[in-house]
């Protein structure tokens, strides 16, 4: 089964409060140590930020959030940790407003079963495409190989943006993290060409 993508008013509609629970029971599991509750995931969708979640049948199995910065130069502000970016998880008050830059953070995604997320970050690849006319569009993504490689696979790039201690006490899957990895650091990692590409597809 494929999953099928609801963000801004649509979503707003469709989640109910069983759904807002396994959101927070999804993105919980996946992000320790930092938690949510179902209220702050309502304030999440409702922030006007782009939310997008992925649903297979009527459950929701998957969860894409971004913070949209506005910044003087194509970069990821230094001191944009995760409590600071979204100020402390509510998505709302939100820094980095007054920059000449538009530039789409992808900061979390969280999902379970298998190739959901990565039919999330390509569906949600293509909504991106077709709905907005963002040049710039980078993950957050935590400094562990296999999930850069990951990103890669699906066309994100390299970048030598770096935050230091972004998810502080994050630690990442047994199964993915390696010694040499710094979970609680996050890398930017590129999709900007990417939407670029789909979107010169559109108008052909």
């Amino acid at each position: 089964m494929t999953l099928e993508l609801y963000t801004g008013e649509e979503l707003i509609q469709k989640a109910t409060t069983r759904d807002l629970e396994l959101l927070t029971e999804l993105w919980n599991s996946r992000w320790e140590p930092n938690k949510v509750s179902p209220n702050l995931m309502k304030r999440r969708i409702t922030s006007g930020e782009t939310i997008i979640v992925g649903y297979e049948g009527k459950i929701p199995k998957a969860l894409l959030e971004t913070v949209l910065i506005f910044y003087d130069t194509i970069t990821i502000p230094e001191d944009a940790t995760f409590d600071h970016l979204t100020n402390n998880g509510t998505w709302a008050n939100l820094p980095y407003r007054t920059g000449k830059n538009e530039i789409l953070l992808l900061v979390d995604v969280s999902a379970e079963g298998k190739g959901n997320g990565a039919e999330l970050i390509t569906k949600s690849l293509d909504y991106l495409a077709q709905h907005t006319s963002l040049e710039h569009i980078f993950t957050v993504t935590p400094e562990v190989l296999k999930i850069r490689q990951w990103h890669h696979s699906l066309g994100a790039e390299e970048t030598d943006f770096v935050v230091q201690k972004a998810r502080p006490g994050y630690r990442g899957s047994l199964k993915f993290v390696l010694p040499t990895d710094n979970p609680e650091n996050v890398r930017g990692m590129s999709y900007s060409k990417k939407v670029l590409s789909l979107r010169n597809l559109l108008s052909i």
